[in-house]
């Protein structure tokens, strides 16, 4: 890896004063900015092939991050804003996260009067990405607000049409997010998104208590030779798919995702593995099991601020604890899951 190196605090003020003086710091700015969109685009590209390298590189390069992003919404330049944000929001960390989102509510606030008609499809995909991460802060209806909004933007994108997909499941309703996933399915997308739409439509099936093989093995095809984040999908959907009619087995998948997506650092894919490992317990008569996996499934998404998936935790595990016989904790626990509005990943 190249050696980076930063300026003291000092010596940056007085080049920027020089820069200023002579005239020459806008196009020092601008220069700063391409070179970051540029960096935040190779990134992306790394997601599902090196997400670690590209963790590496967006953990190292925050601080320019948040200054293109600044040079951005004080120009006016939604288009670059949102290309920034659509490019980085898949690496970033619960603080980075509230970040992002201020650089949204600054730039590409949906409510500001402006005509969403006008925006761009990366302004679409960047209102989808927002509302990702608001859903997984617990969010829900401001999430769904933004689908809307993107939607009207642009409803082709894979992005939010996935987004919607996922905004239906957390809402309770199915047939509407097999809708949205199967018309994604149908648009262009690239591989991570596309085993993203697959593990989403295995977990609503399997929720249904339907067949998951055929999912499943088209998961498998795609994510062949793709790297650890792709495997990790995999074992990932092969748990969750082999739920009811193999959980011991179910159980080693969900595990062996976990780890591979701890090791590089993926929140999402690891609170998804530990919030499942629970009902794989649960499949097979370790009741006792499930409990503590399921405290501990709330401990680590309530710590990394996937909100959702702790309020779901919560749901269930007031149900492990009422077929525990511990009814006072249980509604206490049901009732604070419904009070924040989050739906569990598997209609339990």
């Amino acid at each position: 890896r190249e050696p980076r190196h930063r300026l003291l605090e000092s010596v940056r003020l007085h080049a920027r004063a020089m820069a200023d003086r002579e005239g020459s710091a806008a196009g020092a700015t601008e220069r700063h900015r391409r070179h970051v969109m540029e960096g935040a685009a190779a990134a992306k590209q790394l997601i599902g092939r090196d997400s670690a390298a590209g963790l590496r590189w967006f953990a190292e390069s925050w601080p320019d991050v948040r200054l293109a992003a600044s040079t951005c919404i004080a120009a006016g330049d939604r288009r670059s804003l949102a290309e920034l944000i659509a490019s980085c929001s898949t690496y970033a960390v619960l603080t980075q996260r509230f970040g992002i989102i201020d650089w949204c509510e600054a730039g590409l606030d949906p409510d500001d009067g402006d005509d969403p008609v006008a925006a761009t499809e990366e302004h679409a995909v960047a209102l989808a990405t927002w509302a990702t991460m608001e859903r997984y802060l617990g969010r829900i209806d401001r999430a769904a607000h933004l689908l809307d909004v993107a939607a009207v933007v642009d409803p082709q994108p894979a992005e939010v049409l996935i987004g919607r997909g996922m905004a239906a499941h957390a809402a309770g309703d199915a047939e509407g997010c097999l809708t949205s996933l199967t018309d994604g399915l149908e648009r262009p997308m690239d591989p991570a998104n596309e085993a993203v739409v697959w593990l989403q439509l295995i977990m609503v099936e399997a929720g249904r208590g339907r067949e998951t093989a055929d999912h499943v093995h088209r998961l498998s095809v795609l994510a062949a030779g793709r790297g650890p984040v792709f495997r990790a999908l995999h074992l990932l959907g092969r748990g969750i798919g082999s739920l009811a009619s193999d959980p011991v087995q179910s159980r080693v998948d969900l595990q062996e995702a976990q780890v591979i997506a701890d090791g590089l650092g993926t929140v999402v894919l690891s609170a998804q593995s530990r919030t499942a490992l629970p009902m794989a317990a649960v499949m097979a008569g370790q009741p006792l099991e499930a409990l503590a996996l399921e405290r501990d499934a709330i401990a680590w998404t309530s710590e990394r601020g996937v909100w959702s998936m702790a309020t779901a935790a919560l749901g269930t595990l007031g149900l492990l604890l009422d077929g525990q016989g511990d009814t006072a904790n249980a509604v206490t626990l049901i009732s604070a899951r419904i009070a924040n509005g989050a739906a569990t990943a598997f209609n339990i």
